[in-house]
């Protein structure tokens, strides 16, 4: 039942879109979507979507939308509404099977299917949902004892949108190591414990695959892939399209940015001290394991996995 009205309240709302984009001079439609159709017809004629201005995503999210100018304009948002209901039932099934009850499944599951991030941000033509499917399949890996697979899925999800790889960290601490059931409370973990087949694998194939699927898109598309699509937006001074928590101080001293650039610093430094309590520098395999069950448990539960909570994507501009 929720599902279906999910699915009943995008429709309504795609065509409630094409209606205000005829009539009305404010658009429902993320201008975005229009960078990534006139992407996906520049790959069409042979070019490059990079030939495409402001164009500054992975040229994957461009092919997903050849569809867009072969088949329908609406390809692309009905693609991205998809993903949103398939995040839906995998929402759910992550929540059943850690014995969650039916009740804060259902709530759960309503949360992301009527929440007017994921609502309006799919149906206005943004395509975050796609990455937070590839962050709930992970998951669903991992807790299926599938390494390998999810691990792919990362690297997948971080050269679509580099923000997933904040998960790395607790994921691959998450995974047993050698140590296991080796240690007191009291003791420190060795370097040599620390590592473990799962954890070796994990990381270095999450890394092979970021790596390869960058490597195979700069050899098609050269400099502009690297510049557009990772190098602008670590360079990119932009006062208004972020939700981050600093965004007022941001806006406040954008015409200062040159000379309190420590300021990024100080920021980034405070993200970081987030990973500090995960790290599991001073306490034992056992909690350590612990607190980054806790991490991934919690996420599945409230879905905070998903980019409208972390990451989110900017309404009617491009994403930092």
């Amino acid at each position: 039942m929720l599902l279906r009205l999910g699915i009943a309240t995008r429709l309504a709302l795609l065509a409630y879109g094409e209606l205000q984009d005829r009539l009305l001079p404010v658009k429902y439609t993320d201008i975005d979507y229009k960078v990534f159709t006139d992407a996906a017809a520049f790959l069409v004629k042979g070019w490059s979507p990079y030939d495409r201005s402001t164009y500054r995503y992975s040229p994957l999210l461009a092919w997903a939308l050849v569809p867009n100018v072969l088949l329908h304009p609406m390809w692309g948002k009905a693609l991205f509404c998809a993903a949103d209901i398939l995040a839906a039932r995998l929402i759910e099934g992550l929540l059943k099977s850690n014995k969650v009850c039916n009740k804060q499944t259902r709530a759960s599951v309503a949360c992301w299917l009527f929440n007017p991030f994921t609502v309006t941000i799919s149906t206005r033509g943004s395509g975050e949902a796609l990455v937070t499917v590839q962050i709930l399949f992970m998951l669903n890996c991992l807790l299926h004892g599938q390494t390998v697979a999810a691990a792919m899925l990362l690297g997948l999800a971080a050269h679509w949108r580099v923000y997933p790889i904040i998960y790395s960290l607790p994921i691959i601490l998450w995974l047993p190591s050698s140590a296991t059931d080796k240690h007191t409370k009291n003791s420190r973990m060795k370097m040599q414990d620390v590592l473990s087949r799962d954890r070796i694998c994990f990381a270095s194939t999450s890394a092979a695959t970021f790596l390869l699927l960058g490597a195979a898109c700069y050899a098609a598309y050269g400099d502009p892939f690297l510049q557009e699509t990772y190098l602008y937006h670590s360079g990119r001074k932009d006062p208004r399209h972020n939700f981050s928590i600093y965004f007022y101080n941001s806006y406040l001293t954008y015409e200062l940015r040159d000379k309190l650039s420590w300021l990024s610093v100080k920021w980034l430094a405070q993200q970081y001290q987030i990973k500090v309590p995960v790290s599991g520098a001073d306490s034992s395999e056992a909690e350590t394991r612990a607190s980054c069950d806790t991490v991934l448990r919690d996420q599945c539960r409230t879905t905070d996995i998903d980019g409208a909570q972390v990451g989110a994507p900017n309404p009617g501009g491009e994403h930092s």
